[in-house]
């Protein structure tokens, strides 16, 4: 089980502070959601697939989806109204992090044009520890050295995975196979260099917005987590369509006007994706309201074991020792960086984080945002 650990002289440590069901469930599921999109992704059906008509779909569910569970446990649909009536000033506030995830989709693009897939993923490993850097800091919280070793531990699994390609020759030969994909159609904008100096970029922008993202969530405990969610998909899906249909070619289209497409061409694969991401995207905020930036990148690396496990039950990829290997590493990591959460400083951090009213500094946070 990852959430519990073995503690000295008959105290239990909790693995992550995952301490209730509630995190428990958010944490696992968060993990499982976006794995099992994972291996939809590569399931061949046969269909064409339009990443717009997903990605726009998708930021439509995970609306649907904070209104339904709004109404569900917190009020009424015109409670809900009112709500969103009363905080519209925070839809200036999410319009930054919702800049910053469209910059960070944008770069994306970019850099795979000029590198491969496996060689950004690599890259952007080195996120764990930055996030731990730019989280501590923004927070003002202190990790120990052994969560330290932990997030070093996690970004090693992460690159051990893919180490051994990098240093095979495989990428220049992957780059110029993926030269017919979508994404490598276009003549790389960018030399391999520039792409991978780009990819720190990217990876100091998701940690940023991240933190960010973070600090709205707790600074805003009055505010139902699913308005805010509204206002951050809502903002997204809109600033998204601009982006596309004005600076990209996709506005030029024809199928997007194909009743089909928008059917998804009744592929539940597809079907799939979208439900899974959504469901994914909805239980970040709940990420990071309930635990933190720092516990939601290393269950992304967490992703990398039950990737997987199911790539071998579902898909039947045979098992690599390095796969192996590296989530050892990632697991170790996982279990070192739980042994310097002490329930003490647990405790401290929330409160400074959501309602204490004596953090006048917190106050101050707040209104910066």
């Amino acid at each position: 089980c990852c959430c519990l650990g073995f503690g000295e002289g008959g105290v239990r440590v909790m693995i992550l502070d995952l301490d209730t069901p509630d995190k428990i469930a958010i944490f696992c599921g968060y993990i499982l959601s976006w794995s099992l999109m994972k291996v939809c992704t590569h399931v061949d059906s046969g269909q064409p697939i339009n990443k717009l008509v997903i990605l726009m779909e998708t930021s439509v569910l995970k609306i649907v989806l904070s209104v339904l569970v709004y109404v569900s446990f917190e009020g009424s649909l015109s409670s809900f109204i009112r709500q969103l009536r009363r905080h519209k000033k925070m839809i200036i506030y999410f319009m930054i992090p919702a800049i910053l995830y469209l910059i960070i989709d944008a770069l994306a693009l970019v850099i795979l044009q000029a590198i491969d897939p496996r060689t950004f993923t690599v890259l952007s490993s080195m996120k764990t520890v930055l996030m731990g850097i730019v989280w501590s800091r923004y927070f003002n919280k202190r990790l120990m050295m052994i969560q330290w070793a932990g997030l070093l531990l996690v970004t090693a699994g992460c690159t051990v995975d893919n180490a051994s390609y990098l240093f095979s020759g495989a990428e220049t030969e992957e780059t110029e196979k993926s030269g017919d994909s979508e994404i490598e159609a276009a003549s790389p904008a960018i030399t391999k260099t520039t792409a991978r100096c780009l990819v720190m970029v990217e990876v100091l922008l998701v940690v940023l917005a991240a933190v960010y993202f973070e600090r709205l969530v707790k600074d805003n405990k009055k505010i139902s987590l699913n308005i805010q969610n509204v206002y951050m998909y809502g903002i997204s899906l809109s600033l998204g369509l601009i982006y596309h249909f004005f600076l990209q070619q996709e506005s030029k289209d024809d199928t997007l006007f194909d009743a089909d497409v928008w059917m998804l061409h009744k592929d539940w694969n597809q079907a799939m994706i979208v439900i899974l991401s959504a469901v994914g995207g909805c239980l970040t905020g709940a990420m990071m309201k309930r635990l933190d930036s720092v516990r939601k990148t290393i269950a992304m690396a967490l992703q990398l074991i039950v990737d997987g496990i199911l790539g071998v039950v579902v898909l039947g990829v045979p098992v690599r020792v390095l796969t192996i290997i590296s989530s050892g590493f990632v697991a170790g990591g996982v279990f070192l960086y739980s042994q310097g959460m002490k329930p003490g400083e647990r405790v401290k951090v929330e409160k400074y984080d959501n309602d204490d009213p004596t953090k006048s500094r917190n106050k101050k946070l707040s209104h910066k945002v």
